[in-house]
């Protein structure tokens, strides 16, 4: 077992080393540093099992030490010894992370062979829980991204069928239409049909294109995004702005097709709710982060209210499938001046 003192005072390492070796823990080495900066050089280059920290070896304030180790070495076990019999300061060092607190002037062999051998295994305990944790999260967001994936299987079935057979269905009654004489079929109710079937195709290739958008695959998630874009300012009496700075990386079909439908779902709910005049959409990325806003100029949404189940279910939705791609949402309510929504995606 290897123990690490920092501490600054010769004489306390001494007693230190004197309890230590009468506590009979077998096979423990001590290293000791009288500075704060030596005891980061020997955490950096050396493993170790156990870190007891004298509040006095970092100069600059009483608990800065703790946090510094903290940071950059989290799965270290680290127990704050003081000549301060301060029991405020005992639970704020507990809350930022230390396995324990001993004053000076009160521990004895036992209870420095109890405090390490406790320490190192409720830090244990700490690391297994905190790995459960990090295991479920990835479970849910397997879950999630195997709900999204089956969404979109079952969207690309629906919209197949649509094609292969309602698509197919209008477009032959259409040219039957169009093929019959004016005796057969009044002018005035030929023209009447065929435009109640144009109407009927539009609305068709509307859905079929929400529910498999053809662009992904051919052209990359830009040029679909300026495709939806183009879509929604023909359909709307808003103007639809995308901007990009610098260069995107490109990502896989499926990650790029869910950004596509977030990016849908809040052009669908600003259009619809918010009742703006522009919507800009702007895409930078940061190293690796694709940083997405939306923002419009609209009256704004109330976020809270419950009064929109449709709106609310539309939220979750976006929410889900961000973080199916391991991002974050954050959105901006400016009432009654416009929303904003920032996506932050890792690629």
């Amino acid at each position: 077992m290897n123990v690490l003192l920092g501490e600054d005072l010769k004489s306390d390492y001494l007693i230190f080393q004197q309890l230590l070796k009468a506590s009979e823990i077998k096979n423990v080495k001590l290293q000791w540093s009288e500075t704060f900066t030596g005891l980061l050089k020997l955490l950096k280059e050396q493993k170790f099992d156990i870190v007891f920290l004298d509040l006095s070896l970092d100069p600059r304030s009483d608990l800065s030490g703790l946090i510094s180790i903290r940071k950059y070495f989290p799965k270290i076990p680290i127990v704050i010894i003081t000549g301060l019999d301060d029991i405020n300061i005992g639970v704020k060092a507990i809350k930022i992370g230390a396995q324990d607190y001993l004053v000076k002037s009160q521990y004895t062999a036992v209870v420095l062979k109890k405090t390490i051998l406790y320490a190192i295994e409720r830090n244990k305990l700490l690391i297994e829980l905190q790995n459960a944790k990090e295991a479920l999260n990835k479970s849910k967001k397997r879950e999630v991204r195997a709900l999204i994936d089956g969404q979109e299987k079952e969207r690309e079935r629906i919209a197949q069928d649509l094609h292969d057979g309602l698509g197919q269905i209008i477009s032959l009654l259409k040219l039957k239409v169009t093929a019959s004489s004016s005796n057969q079929i009044e002018i005035e109710t030929k023209n009447y049909i065929v435009k109640l079937i144009d109407m009927i195709i539009d609305e068709f290739r509307s859905a079929s294109h929400d529910l498999l958008p053809p662009f992904i695959e051919e052209e990359g998630l830009i040029s679909s995004i300026a495709n939806m874009c183009d879509r929604y300012n023909e359909q709307s009496d808003t103007t639809i702005s995308l901007n990009v700075s610098g260069k995107i990386k490109s990502l896989n079909q499926n990650e790029e097709l869910q950004i596509l439908r977030v990016i849908n779902e809040l052009l669908l709910n600003a259009t619809k709710h918010a009742k703006p005049k522009n919507i800009n959409i702007d895409f930078r990325q940061k190293k690796d982060i694709l940083h997405i806003s939306v923002k419009d100029d609209g009256i704004g949404m109330d976020l809270s209210s419950t009064a929109s189940k449709t709106r609310g279910i539309g939220i979750k939705n976006i929410r889900s499938r961000v973080k199916a791609l391991n991002g974050n949402v954050k959105f901006v309510n400016n009432v009654p001046t416009g929303t904003s929504v920032i996506l932050r995606i890792k690629v």
